[in-house]
Parts: C-alpha cells; sequence; structure tokens
C-alpha cells in the first residue's frame, strides 16, 4: 500500500514538474518576442508600428 501511495506522489511530482518547465517555457518565449505576435502582411505591404497595420 505505501509503494502505491509514493508512486502516486512520484507521478505528482513529475507532473508539476513538468507543467512548471511548459509555463517557463511560454513565459521566456513571451519576454523574448516583447508579446508580439508575427505580422504577416501581404506581399508588398510593410507592417507600420505607428498605424498597428500592414501599408
Amino acid at each position: 500500500m505505501d509503494k502505491d501511495h509514493s508512486q502516486k506522489f512520484s507521478r505528482l511530482g513529475i507532473t508539476g514538474f513538468v507543467i512548471a518547465v511548459i509555463l517557463a517555457l511560454v513565459m521566456v518565449w513571451m519576454i523574448v518576442t516583447n508579446g508580439d505576435s508575427p505580422r504577416d502582411c501581404p506581399p508588398g505591404t510593410v507592417w507600420s508600428e505607428e498605424h498597428q497595420h500592414c501599408h
């Protein structure tokens, strides 16, 4: 019975660790990209930061 109990906590710990790593990676990605999504403008146009749309 103790073995089942310790396996449950071990799996819970591993799951928590994986979730923490994923959240950390998401936070790092947001910091690196400043939360901006890529600006996909049609060919022949450019993104205007001032107007927040393609020209």
